[in-house]
């Protein structure tokens, strides 16, 4: 997550520098020299993370945490140098920008970077003021006086919000100390109109941080249990001798006088009777050179999988060293170097990434990000199929679906914003319209998204979106829950509770254990509707539970709005935003005389084909919500195309649409083909196999014909017999044929 605390911070001291006019991120550094450690040559070609153009200077910079660049120096001590305490410097770089007029340098992420960062989140999600307002010109004359903090300011000036102190931070005008306190701690947050005068007061604040987050370092704390135990008996037998109970022997006389020099340092006299019992004992290996080899290949056979159980280890161990020609060691030595093992190696082998991040090991929380402090600034988004399957209302289980649940989860207290119910596939619509809900709610986009390596998340539409409206995409690693812990606990909260409801898959989940008439296809009996309003339900109920610190999801929401108010952007649900929200189409083209053929439809207007024929097409974009719209960027403007079920659509209520279109845009992927398929194919076999069976019964019939009486013949006019089995496959066939008619337009004159 190198990118998200280190490179993003630096990113962050650049938009608010007033000196850079431009950076660049990723830049290429061809054709640099190196001296290998024989002497030889080598040339080869760097990344750097950031190009900073200033007006005296270029500069090429690299990111780093400091204990990764003290890594590196020892790794590849040719290549990374330390020139002071946490300055480093890399030669072959230094000379490769000095000879293109630039200067090369190493930038060290500060060691308390958890609240800068989260301030600078912040701060870059608001723009500078073009001019004060009223109560910003109070503050700045407010602040003349002397140092105020901001809930002070927010009391004594009424009608000021917090937003507007965040634009005096932003501008400059105003100062404070980001880097140890956050803005939502308004009462201890104090803000300065002198920047020394803050440096001053956040150079303190660093201090006291340091010296509260320091690690354990003296003699005591570092000791042993044994030389601890050892010394307090030392200094017992120590008090004793000086008080004339005892003799004193040569040893604790000369311990006596190590312990009064040691007290005139400044030490006490129990870390002076320290021992150091853990330095003695054995610290080589008793084994052979070649049993050391054999029980490291073994190790290493462990860590990459090859071995799938700890008893299979020690047999392959054994097999080797009888192949060596060396006595094994015991199975318990064995057992615990594997213990000692790499467990992430392992993990990573036999369960790829998902297993890794189980057993990966927690960060430390003092060098851990915190939460978002701003309302709506950092949107959590996941999605999951639920557990439950939908009833669509026909008497057809292929039609049978589990919807797909996107949810936004505030960052900052995990009070579920939003969320968007789709069928099929995880995709792009699906979060193009979570996002057109979530400004239709609040009217604002956030200033950060945060989102899983799915497909849809890594598709070019969603970068260029976050490019055009100025949010950062922060991606996660694949399986790592714990960054986007929220929004799964809330999904999971949700799935808990359709677990209780019919079509649930819960019985699926356990296989062959659970009889068939308990499987959610034949217990689903909920619609879309139902759905969608028992969601709503529990996400509701679910914002009212209080969290591990006694306050819900929605009193953390309120509160936070008091102090730092709504985060993010303001933005309107215009025909703009409309068009950036639908998803671009990379194979569709434009005929001016009959418009846009996609998939079974044709999609069209007048002004559209008249248009095709003096403009050039740029973009065509299918709308997330509605199936029977596509919006066309062409030279000339922007125009809207219909498809030729769009009217018997266009009355439907908003969730009504929604679903038509879900399964409108799965009959695009060849769902439903492959259903129907599917479904004629089972046809053709039931009927073959009752056709099968009238044959046998006739060749029976045949053959006992003149052993029966008259009377038990049937009369030529008896009308056949009636299969329920073939009546309700056909009314099946029906229903599932005028669906396909009736959502995709019979009356279109090219089918």
């Amino acid at each position: 997550m190198e990118s998200h605390t280190v490179e993003r911070l630096y990113a962050y001291q650049l938009e608010f520098d007033p000196s850079v006019l431009a950076y660049y991120s990723q830049v290429p550094c061809r054709g640099v020299e190196r001296v290998k450690s024989e002497g030889k040559r080598h040339i080869a070609n760097a990344t750097a993370d950031f190009l900073v153009v200033r007006g005296d200077a270029i500069s090429v910079v690299e990111c780093k945490a400091a204990d990764q660049a003290a890594l590196l120096v020892q790794q590849e001590p040719l290549e990374w140098i330390t020139v002071a305490d946490g300055v480093f410097e890399r030669p072959a770089l230094n000379r490769w920008a000095a000879s293109r007029c630039m200067d090369y340098r190493v930038w060290v992420q500060p060691r308390m970077f958890a609240c800068l960062l989260a301030n600078y989140e912040l701060l870059y999600s608001v723009d500078a003021p073009s001019a004060h307002s009223a109560t910003q010109e109070r503050v700045l004359r407010s602040l003349a006086d002397r140092p105020r903090t901001i809930g002070q300011l927010l009391n004594a000036i009424p009608q000021l919000a917090p937003r507007e102190i965040h634009q005096l931070l932003r501008s400059g005008d105003v100062f404070g100390p980001v880097s140890t306190r956050t803005l939502d701690q308004v009462d201890e947050f104090p803000l300065f109109r002198d920047r020394l005068q803050c440096e001053a007061a956040e150079a303190s604040g660093l201090a006291m941080s340091y010296e509260r987050l320091e690690q354990l370092a003296d003699a005591l704390s570092t000791s042993s249990y044994v030389d601890l135990q050892a010394a307090r008996e030392r200094l017992r037998r120590l008090t004793m001798m000086r008080e004339g109970k005892c003799a004193f022997t040569r040893r604790f006389r000369e311990l006596d006088r190590h312990v009064s020099i040691a007290v005139a340092a400044g030490a006490s006299e129990l870390e002076a009777c320290l021992t150091r019992y853990r330095s003695s004992g054995n610290r080589a290996s008793r084994l052979l050179s070649v049993q050391t080899e054999a029980v490291a290949e073994a190790v290493k056979r462990w860590e990459i999988g090859h071995s799938h159980n700890r008893t299979e280890a020690y047999v392959e161990y054994r097999i080797d060293c009888e192949r060596r020609g060396c006595k094994p060691v015991a199975m318990s030595t064995l057992m615990l170097r594997l213990n000692n093992a790499s467990q992430a190696k392992r993990a990573l082998s036999t369960g790829g990434l998902r297993a890794y991040q189980k057993q990966r090991v927690a960060s430390d929380p003092r060098y851990r990000s915190l939460p978002a402090i701003g309302v709506g600034l950092r949107l959590q988004i996941d999605s999951t199929q639920i557990d439950n399957r939908v009833f669509p209302g026909i008497e057809d289980k292929l039609l049978l679906e589990r919807p797909i649940i996107y949810i936004a989860i505030d960052s900052s207290t995990s009070n579920p914003l939003c969320h968007e119910l789709a069928f099929g596939p995880a995709r792009s619509d699906a979060l193009a319209s979570l996002l057109r809900t979530f400004v239709r709610t609040y009217g604002l986009l956030p200033g950060i998204i945060q989102v899983d390596r799915g497909t849809e998340n890594r598709s070019n539409w969603l970068t260029e979106f976050c490019a055009l409206y100025s949010i950062t995409l922060l991606i996660h690693p694949t399986a790592a829950s714990t960054f986007n812990s929220a929004v799964e606990n809330c999904i999971g909260r949700v799935n808990s509770i359709l677990h209780t409801l019919p079509g649930s898959t819960e019985p699926d989940q356990k296989g062959r254990s659970v009889d068939g008439r308990f499987k959610s296809r034949q217990t689903a009996k909920l619609q879309f509707a139902t759905l969608e309003l028992i969601v709503q339900e529990v996400i509701d109920t679910m914002r009212t539970i209080p969290a591990a610190g006694g306050m819900s999801p929605s009193e953390q929401h309120e509160g936070l709005l008091q102090t730092t108010g709504w985060a993010g952007r303001q933005t309107r649900v215009d025909e703009d935003f409309l068009f950036h929200t639908s998803i671009p189409l990379r194979t569709s083209r434009l005929d001016p005389r009959r418009g846009i053929k996609k998939d079974r439809h044709t999609y069209a207007s007048s002004e559209l084909l008249e248009a095709a024929r003096r403009a050039d097409l740029i973009d065509i974009r299918r709308d997330c919500e509605n199936a029977s719209l596509m919006r066309v960027q062409m030279t000339s403007g922007r125009y809207k195309a219909w498809a030729p079920f769009a009217q018997k659509i266009a009355s439907l209520p908003q969730l009504e649409l929604k679903f038509v279109s879900y399964y409108l845009f799965q009959s695009g992927s060849t769902i439903l083909e492959r259903r129907m398929a599917t479904h004629v194919a089972l046809r053709k076999k039931v009927v073959a196999s009752i056709e099968g069976a009238s044959m046998r019964v006739e060749r029976l019939v045949v053959a006992e014909i003149n052993e029966a009486p008259i009377s038990a013949l049937p009369s030529p006019d008896t009308p056949p017999r009636n299969d329920k089995r073939l009546r309700d496959l056909s009314l099946s066939m029906e229903a599932l044929q005028g669906q396909i008619l009736g959502w995709e337009g019979g009356c279109d004159g090219e089918r």
